[in-house]
């Protein structure tokens, strides 16, 4: 559907709001709640109602509540003081008054000729993934209840993917979308890759196969098979992050490879700087080449709040363990650009993540701790946001919180280059908290999970050492400088403190 009211206009089909013909950020919850809201128009809804119809009867505080209606009031143009279009009516909830016009638009026009440029392909930067209904091969209830259920899991964990637009279309086995190849579905609404997949019941559980499509090419990018165990309850739970981890980095590296570094395009510029850090991992000549396209996001768009949300992660992380020099200007360049993207967007989950963890990187942790806190609850997916809340507890000695906080934000995270550098921080916390076995196993995940990077191997010959192997300690720091030949003390340090890095590096020499 295409909805209109005032200076507004919503496309369902692209999960897409523009205010006077502006493109407009929203995280998909907020989306969700402002559609539903409009769908149902007159009607007065208060939290519970809410909760049942837009978060799916998932418990959520009522602060969630407030906190994406007052996001959604944003989206529109509206306020509190207002409320034009979203009124509150005290001790009975919220509704949405205002006249609009929709137009239904699903049905696409019959055949694009050849010659014709797509509709909607390149009317942004960002890229557009839609998610099919899944083909259910078997007849069991439970099967065609996990293939309803999942793909709006997927939309909200995919949410977390700065800029990418989503699209979910309906569960339907009818000859609709579901039907087209995927150039004419490229060409007819611009989408540029389809998320489609196969569910059947497997012994005790459940079989998915997934692909993910390039439906400019129609050719497949990917695709996995996984075995879910069950019963349904476990399945349901577990599937999402399971998919996720494995789609997610194909994601990542299909947007880089099709994005090309555009001085005059802000958007493509920031995604460049994003899919670099995943692909490449958080190493010196990564953040450096990050830092410059982010930059140059900035000068182009001042008021694209991402742009300076990313570069001061960059810079704070970069100062914490000493990889970028120049540390008194690093950490200025840090805070500037934190406090410039909060002065831009203060409600967006992604944002708060990257500006809340740049905060505490750069010692200011209780000023970080209300911000990240807000990251995770308007979107509990935020997995940097909830790595950056346990560092941050920590910091001030809660090392069971920080330990629980850290372990959830690497079970929401993709199987890429993130994953080693949350695992050495995990790995340090563990060694901390006096457990230098589980510190140890995970110390050795980490370098497996990024060959590449010297911080895991520092944290992994400190686990050794305190379990008393300073053989095995010793080999892990000569990996260590093998990978950084340059490696200096204050870096080790950085990492494991003076003391232990002290014997670390006598024992490398």
């Amino acid at each position: 559907m295409r909805i209109t009211f005032a200076d507004i206009e919503i496309d369902t089909e692209r999960f897409e709001l523009r205010r006077a013909s502006q493109l407009c950020q929203a995280e998909p919850k907020v989306f969700d709640l402002l559609l539903f809201l409009i769908q149902h128009r007159g009607q007065i809804f208060n939290h519970d109602a809410l909760i049942e119809q837009v978060w799916n009867g998932r418990p959520v505080a009522e602060t969630t509540i407030s906190t994406a209606i007052k996001q959604a009031r944003r989206l529109v143009g509206d306020d509190g003081s207002s409320q034009r279009f979203i009124q509150t009516l005290r001790g009975r909830g919220y509704r949405f008054d205002a006249e609009v016009n929709i137009q239904d638009t699903f049905e696409p026009a019959s055949g694009p000729a050849e010659s014709a440029p797509p509709s909607g392909a390149n009317h942004t930067a960002a890229p557009a993934l839609l998610i099919m209904p899944l083909r259910v091969l078997s007849d069991q209830l439970e099967v065609v209840r996990l293939a309803q259920t999942l793909p709006t899991d997927l939309i909200t964990l995919l949410g977390r993917i700065p800029l990418l637009q989503l699209g979910l279309h309906p569960n339907e086995q009818g000859p609709a979308v579901s039907m087209l190849s995927a150039r004419t579905i490229y060409e007819t609404y611009g989408v540029d890759y389809l998320l489609e997949g196969t569910l059947m019941a497997y012994r005790e559980g459940f079989r998915l196969q997934a692909q993910l499509i390039d439906a400019r090419s129609g050719f497949q990018r990917w695709g996995e098979q996984f075995f879910l165990e069950g019963p349904f309850d476990r399945a349901v739970e577990q599937a999402p992050l399971t998919l996720i981890a494995k789609l997610e980095p194909q994601l990542n590296r299909a947007i880089a490879e099709a994005v090309e570094c555009d001085d005059g395009d802000p958007q493509r510029l920031f995604l460049a700087a994003h899919s670099l850090l995943s692909l490449k991992g958080w190493r010196d000549e990564a953040f450096e080449e990050a830092a410059t396209l982010l930059r140059r996001s900035r000068r182009l768009a001042p008021g694209f709040a991402l742009a300076p949300a990313l570069l001061s992660l960059v810079m704070g992380f970069g100062d914490r363990i000493h990889l970028i020099g120049q540390r008194q200007q690093t950490r200025a360049e840090a805070l500037e650009a934190a406090q410039t993207a909060l002065k831009l967007d203060d409600s967006d989950s992604t944002v708060l993540g990257y500006a809340g963890c740049a905060i505490a990187d750069i010692g200011d942790s209780e000023r970080a701790l209300p911000i990240l806190r807000q990251a995770v609850e308007l979107n509990s997916s935020n997995a940097q946001a909830w790595v950056a809340l346990g560092s941050v507890h920590l910091l001030s000695g809660e090392l069971d919180r920080g330990i629980e906080q850290l372990q959830r934000g690497i079970s929401l995270s993709p199987l890429d280059s993130r994953l080693a550098i949350w695992g050495t921080l995990l790995t340090l916390a563990l060694l901390r908290a006096g457990q230098p076995e589980p510190a140890y196993q995970q110390g050795l995940l980490a370098c497996q999970r990024d060959a590449r990077s010297y911080l895991p191997r520092v944290a992994l010959a400190a686990a050794e050492l305190l379990n008393g192997a300073m053989p095995e300690a010793a080999k892990q720091m000569r990996h260590a400088y093998r990978i950084k030949p340059d490696l200096q003390q204050a870096q080790v340090d950085a990492l494991v403190g003076r003391k232990l890095g002290a014997t670390l590096t006598q024992l490398h020499g």
